[in-house]
């Protein structure tokens, strides 16, 4: 039997609640679609059966589980497994000495894996990356997920929702502008993803900070001004967010990764690639995980020295 646990939601969206529930003795998130008045509910069965669509198939450790999707409660209610520990942010606030990078580099390989599929996940952001009972980073919230193929659907798609959708903090500077960056249309792409992620993995020195991405702006339109003038999130204060993975080399994978020009952003693998490198040079490790990351750095090294000939 699904029921809600509590009187209020735990998450407050601008497209839908997260209602704590209960489902055969097992803790579940109920996302539930906000609908109003004078919403067209035929949009809103699109929006809501196109992400039970692209969700229910994705099978992989870093991104969260499918359970099903329930009408007694909602119209439109999905299940997912509840995340105990929270997102992202929260996770690394109550747990301040955790394995940062790791964390990273988990959220890095369920992107990899959408983007393998050609699904590309439109709104990467921390509030996005919740951490499982293992302590391990999953991808969720797949509302604005496209398949890259399928162009006319997502052009459709687009024009029928009301333009751009997703988070501006997070949002690349080709989505704000698409007709100023030569694209035709605002729909997110993979370059769009890895600025996202660009942006998210200032999130390991949030906890410092304790502000958002572009926090210094006040509302929307300022960030987006911002953004496309080529303005980018300050550096969060050293020594402290170096000692816990903010290093320079993850720094500089960071802007790398928010590049105004999207054709010279890293593609998810060259990322995964970096984090592995930073955290091998950052953290203490077994030495089954000494000799494989030797062996990494090894083929890094002599491609680079081949190159260099």
């Amino acid at each position: 039997m699904l029921t809600k646990v509590g009187s209020y939601a735990t998450f407050h969206g601008g497209f839908a609640n997260v209602w704590h529930g209960s489902y055969d003795e097992r803790d579940v998130a109920l996302k539930e679609l906000q609908i109003y008045e004078q919403d067209d509910l035929k949009a809103i069965c699109r929006v809501f059966y196109r992400e039970v669509l692209v969700w229910k198939f994705l099978r992989h450790p870093n991104v969260l589980p499918f359970v099903g999707i329930n009408e007694s409660i909602s119209r439109f209610c999905m299940i997912s497994p509840w995340a105990t520990n929270g997102n992202i942010t929260q996770y690394l606030k109550q747990d301040c000495m955790c394995d940062r990078t790791k964390l990273l580099q988990d959220a890095a390989a369920g992107l990899s894996y959408l983007h393998t599929l050609g699904i590309v996940h439109g709104d990467l952001k921390s509030a996005n990356i919740l951490i499982n009972f293992r302590g391990e980073a999953c991808l969720a919230d797949f509302g604005l997920a496209t398949f890259m193929h399928n162009v006319n659907t997502i052009a459709a798609f687009a024009s029928t929702t009301g333009g751009i959708r997703g988070s501006v903090r997070w949002m690349a500077p080709e989505r704000m502008d698409p007709e100023g960056a030569g694209y035709v249309s605002s729909q997110p792409t993979k370059a769009s993803d890895i600025y996202s992620f660009g942006i998210t993995m200032l999130t390991l020195g949030q906890v410092f900070t304790g502000v958002i991405p572009f926090h210094n702006s006040r509302n929307d339109a300022a960030v987006i001004a911002a953004v496309l003038s080529g303005k980018r999130p300050s550096r969060p204060p050293q020594p402290q967010a170096e000692e816990v993975g903010l290093s320079s080399s993850v720094w500089a994978l960071i802007e790398r990764c928010w590049d105004q020009d999207p054709r010279k952003r890293p593609i998810i693998a060259s990322v995964i690639e970096a984090l592995q490198i930073s955290r091998v040079l950052t953290f203490e490790f077994s030495e089954a995980d000494q000799v494989r990351y030797t062996h990494m750095l090894s083929s890094v090294l002599r491609c680079c020295h081949l190159k260099a000939r």
